[in-house]
């Protein structure tokens, strides 16, 4: 698939270790979500692209590290065996391009990316699939100015229930001061209108699945802190992961999994073949 240089930073850092643990869950989310429902919301905060060409020394260090995970831990075995067939013709699987590969039209998809160039990419990317978002926005907090009507009018109100059920949600990444999240997170934060974390609540039907993957990123070796999440998800990460990326650059990658009642045992399964902490 044809792609064109967008001047996005974030072109330089796919393929990174952080990339590997948030892919690697997505799959197995995804899987299991396609094993238990026949469609399902999926909403990507930062959506970037379904798939993109990888730097050369990311990709030799994601070889490597996915295959010291895959060794101790069978949860990732899924992923890797999808994302090496697209690394052998030189592409790369991003984070909705993983799910959309596991789940075809089951997933309804709400994607958010800022980048112009990017957004424009990423649109062309699902058309040439046959894909046709829901909505496909520009800014994360737009969740909360969803339309409430046919006709493309908004207003400052919840967003419609009829988008509501089973939902995956990855919010990637959330800003790394506490003081920034209502940003895109704290109900009521943008002028009135809903936040991020209120559409997330409305997108997903209460009492079905439900699984939020939420990432931070650290340059130093640090505690990280979570916020709640809406209450049909848990409110509180039930498992978490850290993993320190030695190259290019020492960071550090920090991942959680909120999700609802139902899922979670099946979910804890799954956290724990990847090496997650419960």
């Amino acid at each position: 698939m044809a792609t064109t240089n967008s001047d996005n930073r974030q072109d330089h850092n796919a393929a990174n270790l952080g990339d590997l643990a948030k892919h690697a869950a997505l799959a197995a989310l995804t899987q299991l979500f396609v094993s238990r429902n026949p469609t399902f919301n999926w909403l990507d905060t930062h959506a970037y692209k379904l798939e993109t060409t990888p730097t050369e020394p990311l990709r030799k260090d994601w070889s490597e590290q996915l295959q010291a995970l895959a060794t101790s831990h069978p949860g990732y075995q899924a992923y890797q065996q999808l994302e090496e067939a697209f690394l052998a013709r030189s592409r790369y699987l991003c984070s909705s391009g993983v799910v959309l590969e596991l789940a075809g039209k089951s997933a309804r998809l709400f994607l958010a990316e800022k980048h112009p160039a990017t957004r424009a990419e990423l649109r062309r990317q699902l058309e040439a699939r046959g894909h046709s978002p829901q909505l496909l926005l520009e800014d994360v907090r737009d969740f909360g100015r969803l339309p409430l009507s046919n006709s493309g009018e908004q207003a400052k109100r919840p967003i419609n229930r009829n988008f509501s059920a089973p939902l995956l949600a990855l919010v990637d990444p959330l800003p790394p001061k506490k003081e920034d999240w209502p940003q895109i997170w704290t109900d009521d934060a943008v002028g009135g209108w809903p936040s991020a974390r209120q559409a997330i609540a409305s997108l997903h039907a209460a009492g079905t699945d439900g699984a939020l993957l939420l990432y931070q990123w650290r340059q130093h070796d640090e505690a990280v802190t979570w916020p709640e999440a809406p209450p049909s998800l848990g409110a509180k990460p039930r498992a978490s992961l850290r993993l320190q990326q030695r190259s290019p650059k020492s960071c550090y990658h920090h991942l959680a999994l909120y999700t609802s009642d139902g899922l979670w045992p099946a979910a804890n399964t799954l956290a724990n073949t990847l090496g997650w902490q419960v």
